[in-house]
């Protein structure tokens, strides 16, 4: 009898355990360094000069004013006033196709020397954002991008019968 008293008690509490629906919730969170791509425009219209009396490229001969060095210098004062303190930086160079030419790790305390070297001269045939801005989301899925920063000349030299996606 006593027994049997059991089997129905438990029988009981297993009925009401199964109405309270238990879960077990597992939970796995990763944690992600933010990422901020820049995209430095190198086709061949970003070798002229840019303005004679421009911030970040003053005085200097034709040569030295072009509009690549003023995107070179741009990238690395970005990097001198701290870009990569909380993000890792990603610098890309586009013209026909999208490259990743550096990476500059979270906390870098002296961003790398070599966004110089890195940025070399231009030669791209022809330019285009949107092309670039689409194979920089194909690259960077599954990252956590927290910006973007594009220097161009603001010249697309895309057409559309190439398929290329126009800004």
């Amino acid at each position: 009898r006593n027994v049997l008293a059991l089997l129905r008690l438990a029988t009981a509490g297993l009925l009401v355990l199964m109405l309270l629906k238990p879960a077990l919730n597992i939970v796995h969170t990763e944690k992600r360094t933010p990422v901020v791509a820049v995209l430095v425009d190198e086709s061949l219209s970003m070798s002229y000069p840019d303005a004679r009396h421009h911030a970040l490229a003053p005085g200097g001969t034709r040569a030295e004013r072009s509009r690549f060095d003023v995107a070179r210098e741009a990238t690395r004062r970005l990097l001198e006033q701290g870009l990569n303190r909380d993000h890792r930086v990603l610098i890309y160079t586009f013209s026909g196709n999208l490259e990743r030419v550096s990476e500059v790790a979270v906390g870098d305390a002296k961003p790398r020397a070599d966004i110089r070297q890195a940025l070399t001269e231009p030669t791209g045939a022809h330019s285009n954002p949107g092309d670039a801005l689409v194979d920089l989301a194909r690259d960077l899925s599954g990252n956590k991008l927290a910006g973007m920063v594009l220097i161009s000349d603001g010249r697309s030299t895309a057409t559309s019968q190439s398929g290329a996606v126009t800004l």
